[in-house]
């Protein structure tokens, strides 16, 4: 049990730490060194918990603000500096591969 205890501290710990830095760019050295953890410890700890990798949960979390963002009406461009991305590209393609469609306010509607 307490092992238990002790992951859900690690997990509450590296969601926290990935909601607090969600418009940054999220290193997994960085969230290891908060969690206490070496890098490989964490992604296979946050993995075998969460069912998906920390970059794949960031990404998903970084892609559904954005979403919320784009349907308030920010310009999807805009968005896109927002949660981190410096190539528009890259975050069409990762937003489109996301909700099938593009990251276009009449798409959203």
């Amino acid at each position: 049990m307490t092992v238990f205890v002790k992951t859900d501290s690690f997990l509450q710990s590296a969601i926290e730490y990935i909601d607090e830095h969600l418009c940054e760019k999220i290193y997994l050295d960085d969230l290891a060194k908060h969690t206490f953890r070496s890098k490989s410890s964490f992604c296979h700890l946050f993995e075998s918990k969460m069912k998906i990798t920390p970059k794949q949960y960031i990404l998903q979390k970084k892609l559904a603000l954005a979403n919320k963002m784009i349907k308030e009406g920010v310009p999807a461009t805009e968005v896109a500096k927002q949660i981190g991305y410096e190539n528009y590209s890259n975050f069409y393609r990762a937003y489109k591969k996301q909700y099938q469609k593009g990251p276009t306010k009449k798409s959203q509607a």
